[in-house]
């Protein structure tokens, strides 16, 4: 069936994370910022134009993915709304893209597995990489995984710490009032209070994805 939620395939327990095309469809009403950074945002960021690597590909599938099964999504609060981003790709080929792995190893034995490695950068001037091994930094040993040092940088723990860093930055004179009005100590009490974005986030998943899995609210109560 098309349209469907899908989860990431992967090895032993099942994944809760759901796939690269649910996410940016989901980012193409919500914004990619997140609901922590809708507090000091005026209106969501956007992705203008998604550009697909040379693969085996479908310029309608592709736009049912990321904006056709939304497009009828109604009732969001100001400033969020369905995008027509554009969808292009390119003659360019990714040499470790599944399809061009697949196809070097079509002789080959065994069956091609996925990766636990991860590489992610970010435009900061400190640790701008951050490379990771089945969810902890590349050369974390068993002893040390329970340490803060074998949390990754873009971890929830880790992002919820720089958005508190970015707080202490400003007065709190010139806090917006959703995160004056009311003490908030935890991760999921700040998420919650960006009531707009949970409004949209609400109307989204009632409307397209209401199979959306959704964590269990203790992995979100940490401060």
């Amino acid at each position: 069936q098309v349209g469907l939620l899908r989860v990431k395939p992967g090895r032993g327990d099942r994944t809760c994370s759901l796939s690269c095309s649910d996410k940016l469809a989901r980012w193409n009403v919500l914004g990619c910022q997140g609901a922590l950074l809708m507090h000091l945002l005026e209106e969501p960021i956007y992705l203008s134009a998604v550009v697909i690597g040379r693969c085996p590909y479908s310029q309608e599938a592709m736009h049912r993915a990321l904006t056709g099964r939304c497009w009828n999504v109604s009732a969001l609060p100001k400033g969020f709304g369905v995008q027509e981003m554009k969808i292009q790709q390119s003659g360019l080929l990714f040499e470790q893209s599944r399809s061009a792995v697949q196809a070097r190893r079509a002789d080959g034995p065994g069956r091609l597995a996925p990766c636990g490695a991860a590489i992610s950068w970010s435009a900061v001037p400190e640790q701008p990489l951050d490379v990771t091994a089945n969810g902890f930094p590349q050369g974390t040993t068993k002893k040390a995984i329970r340490c803060l040092q074998a949390r990754s940088r873009i971890s929830k723990v880790e992002l919820f710490r720089s958005f508190q860093k970015l707080l202490s930055s400003i007065s709190e004179d010139e806090w917006p009032d959703s995160l004056r009005l009311r003490k908030l100590e935890t991760y999921h009490e700040y998420k919650e209070a960006a009531s707009a974005y949970q409004e949209a986030w609400s109307a989204l998943r009632k409307q397209a994805f209401g199979s959306w899995i959704r964590n269990p609210p203790d992995y979100h109560q940490f401060k």
